[in-house]
């Protein structure tokens, strides 16, 4: 994780104030605590702030500290419930160095969630958290599954805090979405029941459900794509080459920096990984096929496909927004059933 600069502050105080005027004082203590902070050094786009500036363009960078933030203060706006928007902040709070890549580290490509499995081992043992928990009368096994409400999270293609967060983020970091249009979008969102009897966030309005459901795709199809699929899984394979030959140890990724690995691999003697290291920083493009190039890092996509397929009320009567569009009902079929493919440097 870079260190953020005026301008990436700018964005993210902007961004914040779009979801929340305020933050609640249960959430300015929890933020302060040691465990929170640790994330400001994990970055949110999973070692891509490390590769070449010619395959992408950020209009400002993020860490898991602030997408966690956010997504707290999400929660907080539409149930205003302490616990809820405490298991919404503390979400991320087990995420290592280089986020979804240890993921794929641990062989986790496609579900991507075996990063969260110390969530409620790292909240027990925190005096901080703890403390503040106490004085809230919350219990650890109330805030430590952000699944339990479903307005933090819940299974895609449904819209939740946590997929909205990452989403507006993205998109206004890539330029798809403006701030008026995220704006817009955030305003119109109001809770329904959906289809399981379960709260949802639910649009107002069919042609700003369109808007940040295209907009999700583009990113999803960003996420799971050539660039990504490269990070993910080089990065994922040099930090497993430097633990093998002694360089860093798995314990690392949870101690340490981003950045104070990234100098590690900068400054290693050893000549196969500084090899590798100078490859991930350096290539500059990606190519696509159906099968594996021969002579070349070649590696199949099967990352998670992020999407969704958000609800709408229409007088009275809600939908999900792909019963009412064909060709956005389409768009999402193709995504999700792309055929074999490979990526290539």
């Amino acid at each position: 994780m870079k260190e953020l600069t005026e301008k990436d502050l700018e964005n993210i105080k902007k961004l914040h104030s779009i979801y929340s005027q305020s933050m609640p004082d249960f959430m300015n203590e929890i933020i302060q605590t040691k465990e929170m902070k640790r994330l400001k050094y994990v970055g949110q786009n999973c070692g891509r702030d490390y590769i070449s500036n010619k395959l992408q363009t950020f209009e400002y960078n993020y860490s898991r500290f602030e997408h966690s933030v956010g997504v707290g203060l999400i929660v907080w706006n539409f149930t205003n419930d302490i616990k809820q928007s405490i298991a919404g902040l503390l979400h991320d709070i087990a995420t290592p160095t280089f986020s979804h890549v240890i993921d794929y580290y641990n062989n986790d490509a496609e579900t991507q969630t075996s990063t969260e499995n110390a969530t409620e081992e790292i909240i027990r043992e925190s005096k901080e958290i703890n403390d503040i928990l106490k004085k809230y009368n919350i219990k650890v096994e109330e805030v430590s599954d952000y699944a339990m409400y479903p307005i933090a999270d819940n299974d895609m293609p449904q819209l939740s805090s946590d997929r909205l967060e990452y989403n507006l983020y993205t998109g206004t970091a890539r330029g798809i979405l403006t701030w008026k249009e995220v704006d817009k979008i955030y305003k119109d969102i109001s809770i329904a029941k959906n289809e399981y009897g379960s709260d949802e966030m639910c649009f107002q309005d069919i042609e700003l459900a369109k808007k940040m459901t295209k907009a999700v795709l583009d990113n999803g199809k960003f996420m799971s794509g050539g660039i990504s699929t490269i990070t993910n899984n080089f990065l994922s394979d040099i930090l497993r080459m430097a633990v093998d030959d002694g360089i860093l140890e798995p314990k690392m990724f949870m101690k340490q920096k981003e950045e104070d690995i990234v100098r590690i691999l900068d400054e290693t003697g050893n000549a196969k990984i500084k090899e590798q290291w100078e490859k991930f920083k350096n290539f500059d493009k990606v190519y696509k096929s159906k099968e594996r190039i021969k002579g070349k890092y070649s590696v199949e996509a099967k990352g998670k496909k992020r999407y969704i397929n958000p609800l709408v009320k229409i007088r009275d009567n809600i939908y999900r927004v792909a019963e009412l569009d064909d060709e956005i009902k389409k768009e999402i079929l193709n995504f999700k059933n792309q055929g074999e493919i490979y990526y290539s440097i």
